[in-house]
C-alpha cells in the first residue's frame, strides 16, 4: 500500500470501528439465573451453564443492559474457556462499558483458542477486526495491520 493510501485506509477502518452490538436471537425475556441446586439450570454441565450464561448476556446486551451482560459473559468464560465466542462477547461488553484494556485482553484470549469450528471461526475473524479497530484508534498502525 502506498503512503498516500494509508491515511485514507485508516479513515475507512475507523469509520467501521466502534459499531459494536450485542444481539440475541430471543425476545425480551428476563434471563434466568440459578436459584437453588434443585433448579434444572444448576444441575447442568459447566458447558451447558456457560452457554446459557452467554445467551443471557446476549439478551441483556440486546436490552442495553451492558453491565448485567458483562457479568453473564464473565460467568460463561469461567465455566467454559474453550470457545472464542464467549471471549469475543465479553470483549464487546467491556468495550461498550469503556474498558478497552479488558476488551483487548478478552480479544487476545479469543484469538488464542484454536478452533476449526466454522461457527467459532467467525468470532476469531471479528476479534481480529475489533483488535485492528482498537489499535487504529490508539494510533498503533503496525498492530492494527497485523489483525487485518
Amino acid at each position: 500500500m502506498t503512503n498516500r493510501l494509508l491515511p485514507m485506509f485508516f479513515l475507512l477502518l475507523l469509520a467501521g470501528c466502534g459499531t459494536y452490538a450485542l444481539t440475541a436471537g430471543g425476545g425480551g425475556e428476563e434471563p434466568k439465573a440459578c436459584v437453588s441446586e434443585e433448579d434444572t439450570f444448576c444441575a447442568e454441565t459447566d458447558e451447558q451453564r456457560a452457554a446459557k450464561n452467554n445467551q443471557n448476556g446476549l439478551e441483556f446486551g440486546a436490552q442495553g443492559k451492558n453491565e448485567e451482560a458483562l457479568e453473564y459473559f464473565k460467568q460463561a468464560v469461567e465455566l467454559d474457556d474453550t470457545l472464542p465466542e464467549y471471549f469475543y462477547n465479553l470483549s464487546v461488553a467491556h468495550s461498550l462499558l469503556g474498558d478497552h484494556v479488558a476488551e483487548e485482553n478478552a480479544l487476545l484470549k479469543a484469538l488464542g483458542i484454536p478452533t476449526e469450528d466454522p461457527a467459532q471461526t467467525k468470532f476469531i475473524m471479528n476479534a481480529h477486526y475489533n483488535l485492528a479497530c482498537l489499535y487504529a484508534i490508539k494510533g498503533n498502525k503496525e498492530k492494527a495491520f497485523e489483525h487485518l
